[in-house]
This record gives C-alpha cells, structure tokens and sequence, in this order.
C-alpha cells in the first residue's frame, strides 16, 4: 500500500485524519473510519471537514481510536519489523545460492552490457 508516512504518524498518535488525497488513500480512510478526505483547492471542503471533525466530539475520539487500533494491530514496528527481516533474510538466502548473480547475468546479456 502506498500510503504517505503522515497518515500512519497521524493513526499512531490517535489523531483522526483530514487530507486531500483521493484514490487509495481516500478508499483507505472510509474503509477504516479514521478520517475524512476533502477537495484539494477547494478551502470550503477543507473547512467542512475540519468542522465535521471538530464540532463532533464522538466521531473525532472514533476515527483516533480506529486509527490507533489500526496502527497497532497492522503498522507498528512490532509487526512490521519481523516481517522485513523475514524478506531479507530470504533475498540472503536466494543471494547465497547463487541466484541473484545470476539474474544480474541475464539482465547484462538482455541489456547488452
């Protein structure tokens, strides 16, 4: 998922979110109920976002909450770490067996290096 660092920055401290971005990120936020998105260039949407969220105390203390249990469960460096080491450690192991250089071979002879 390509989702920029605030957003998570944002879930881990218990903060429901506000952004302009659509696609993903804005799919990501209604599936999780931990924000809001608003038009970008549009000031009345920003401003009707951050009312809703403001002059809401129960939805504001939702969307934190669902960002932070979020973050928690999917995003914290305990369950994100294990699972890079786990990748690295297979790159190595694929490295050792001989694989990686020869991927770079055929990629050499494809290129004409």
């Amino acid at each position: 998922m390509g989702l920029p660092n605030k957003l998570y920055e944002y879930m881990a401290f218990g903060l429901p979110v506000v952004c302009s971005l659509r696609g993903e990120a804005e799919q990501f936020l209604a599936d999780n109920r931990c924000g809001l998105t608003y038009e970008a260039g549009n000031p009345e949407s920003l401003v009707s976002a951050l009312i809703a969220v403001t002059d809401n105390p129960k939805l504001r203390s939702e969307y934190g909450a669902n960002g932070r249990r979020l973050f928690n469960t999917q995003f914290s460096s305990e369950k994100v770490y294990p699972a890079m080491v786990d990748y690295l450690e297979a790159i190595g192991s694929t490295a050792r067996d001989g694989a990686v250089e020869q991927t770079f071979r055929r990629l050499q002879m494809r290129e004409g290096i």
